[in-house]
C-alpha cells in the first residue's frame, strides 16, 4: 500500500530518484481474502466502464431503430387492410348461405334499407348530373382528379399535384369514406342532437362523409360557418354513395355571410 501520492521512478541511466507527483496507478492489485491459494487480480477500471457503456447503447439504440421501423405502417394502410379483410369474411359468409338464406338476407335488407336496396337494383342514374371518373379535369384542375361543378364557388381543388390527389390519402379513405367510420358519426350525431334516422342510405353517407372532410381539415365550424369541399374530394364521395337520380343538393353559402 502507498502512503502518498508520489511515485520515485529510476532513470535507465542509474541517476538518483526523481519524484513525480499527482499520479495515480491506473491499476492496483487485490487479493481476495476468501482463499489463501487464490492469485491476485488485476482490476481494470476505465476500460470495463468503458465497453460496458458503449455496447449496452449501442443495442438498445438498434432495438429502439428496429421497433420504429415496424411502427412506421401508416394508419390508413392498416385500416385498409382491415377493410379488405371485412369484405373477404363476408363473402366468405355469403357463399357458405344457402339460396333460402340469401333470400332472408335480401329481404330483411330491403326492409331495413330501402333506398339502399333499390339503389343496388337499379345501377342506372335517371337523368341529374354526375360525371363519371377518368374525364378530362377542368383548367381550374391541378391534381388532375376533380371534375366539372355547377357553380363558380364550388370550383376548388385540392392544389395538390397529380398523381397525389388528397382523395387518393390513406386517411381520406379511412376517415371520410369508410362505412363504418360513417356509421359511427351518424350514430353520434343523432344521439346528441335527437335527430332520426336517414331514410335515404346513399344520401345519409354521403353527407356523413362531408362532415368527416370539414372536421378533418378545419375542425369544429362555428353556428352559421361553411367551407367548400375540393371537387375531387367531392366526387370521391359521391362516387361511393351516388344519388339514384343523379340529384345533389351543392354548396349552400352561410347566411350570416
Amino acid at each position: 500500500m502507498e502512503a502518498t501520492m508520489e511515485e520515485e521512478i529510476s532513470s535507465s541511466e542509474g541517476s538518483s530518484p526523481v519524484r513525480r507527483q499527482g499520479l495515480r496507478p491506473r491499476a492496483e492489485i487485490v487479493s481476495t481474502s476468501s482463499s489463501p491459494t487464490s492469485s491476485p487480480t488485476r482490476r481494470g477500471r476505465g476500460r470495463g466502464r468503458g465497453r460496458g457503456r458503449g455496447r449496452g447503447r449501442g443495442r438498445a439504440r438498434g432495438a429502439r431503430g428496429r421497433g420504429n421501423v415496424q411502427r412506421s405502417r401508416h394508419r390508413g394502410d392498416v385500416a385498409a387492410d382491415a377493410a379488405l379483410e371485412r369484405q373477404r369474411v363476408f363473402e366468405a359468409r355469403i357463399e357458405e348461405m344457402s339460396d333460402q338464406e340469401r333470400k332472408d338476407l335480401l329481404l330483411t335488407t330491403g326492409r331495413n334499407h330501402p333506398s339502399l336496396f333499390l339503389d343496388v337494383m337499379d345501377r342506372i342514374p335517371h337523368g341529374g348530373y354526375h360525371p363519371q371518373p377518368g374525364g378530362n379535369s377542368p383548367e381550374w384542375c391541378t391534381c388532375m382528379k376533380c371534375r366539372e361543378m355547377p357553380t363558380q364557388v364550388e370550383r376548388l381543388c385540392c392544389g395538390r399535384p397529380p398523381n397525389n390527389c388528397r382523395s387518393d390519402l390513406p386517411d381520406f379513405n379511412l376517415l371520410v369514406l369508410d362505412e363504418l367510420v360513417l356509421q359511427i358519426a351518424q350514430m353520434y350525431r343523432q344521439d346528441v342532437l335527437a335527430l332520426p334516422q336517414d331514410d335515404d342510405y346513399n344520401k345519409g353517407k354521403r353527407h356523413a362523409g362531408y362532415r368527416q372532410f370539414i372536421l378533418w381539415h378545419h375542425g369544429r365550424l362555428g353556428v352559421g360557418v361553411r367551407r367548400v369541399i375540393p371537387s375531387c374530394c367531392v366526387w370521391a364521395i359521391r362516387d361511393k354513395f351516388p344519388d339514384q337520380f343523379g340529384q345533389y343538393h351543392g354548396f349552400v353559402p352561410s347566411r350570416l355571410g
